[in-house]
């Protein structure tokens, strides 16, 4: 009787779970999310990042363009990307559907470097964002205000030439040289005056590009934060922006 009664109840317990599963495997397919374009295979939790070691990111990612198409999704991580490699759909991204893809993601270095991503490039697409836009295209890059300095943009030119020529004969650096005219014409522009470290400020520029320009783990896996912390990216890029600050 005893065990009779044990089996009854294990049965109840057996077809309740089995309708709560049916319901929520229709919940799942009522609620599925759109249908993702082609990919390579995926890895629990680290996603797809396998398939973009032994190379250099660009040069795997155009291998894969030629597997699975001009537009193929990567899961790394888990942040899932479209990859886009064609003129034609780049377009369709960059213009037609703009607006659907304004906002940047959060990045580490946007929220350390410029003020938990703040500035006009890293702020997602709003109103905030759109005041940012007026204030630059009525104030800093109106055709009034950019012609005002016509004649510092030239006499940065001619400094750059006089370089060029002075080094005759010997190997020049033309992305240093290059960057070095920019950034001087850009401080000029901004402070009436070139910064008084240029060369400590540039460094400190070319080092979070070249931290920033990676895949790191805390962009990676953003509900693991103190990631960041562990790999000392958060650390050395608030050292860099004293650096930068500083100079």
């Amino acid at each position: 009787m005893e065990q009779s009664k044990l089996f009854s109840t294990a049965t109840l317990f057996f077809c309740i779970l089995l309708v709560f599963f049916v319901k929520k495997l229709g919940k799942e397919r009522n609620n599925s999310t759109p249908k993702l374009p082609p990919g390579p295979w995926k890895l629990p939790i680290i996603g797809s990042l396998i398939h973009l070691i032994g190379d250099q990111p660009h040069h795997r990612l155009s291998s894969l363009a030629k597997i699975y198409g001009p537009l193929f999704q990567l899961k790394l991580g888990e942040i899932d990307f479209m990859i886009i490699s064609s003129a034609e759909l780049a377009c369709e991204v960059m213009k037609t559907h703009d607006i659907n893809f304004a906002s940047r993601p959060q990045i580490t270095v946007g929220k350390v470097v410029f003020y938990n991503s703040s500035d006009i490039i890293f702020s997602p697409y709003g109103k905030y964002w759109w005041n940012l836009r007026k204030i630059c295209s009525m104030h800093i890059f109106s055709a009034k205000r950019v012609k005002s300095f016509g004649s510092m943009r030239v006499e940065e030119a001619n400094k750059l030439m006089e370089k060029i020529r002075v080094a005759a004969g010997s190997p020049v650096n033309l992305s240093e040289l290059f960057s070095s005219a920019a950034n001087a014409a850009v401080s000029r522009a901004s402070f009436g005056r070139e910064c008084g470290h240029m060369q400590k400020f540039l460094l400190a520029v070319d080092e979070m590009r070249k931290l920033s320009s990676g895949f790191e783990l805390a962009d990676l896996f953003p509900s693991l934060s103190f990631l960041g912390g562990l790999t000392g990216l958060t650390s050395r890029l608030r050292e860099l922006t004293v650096a930068g600050m500083l100079s």
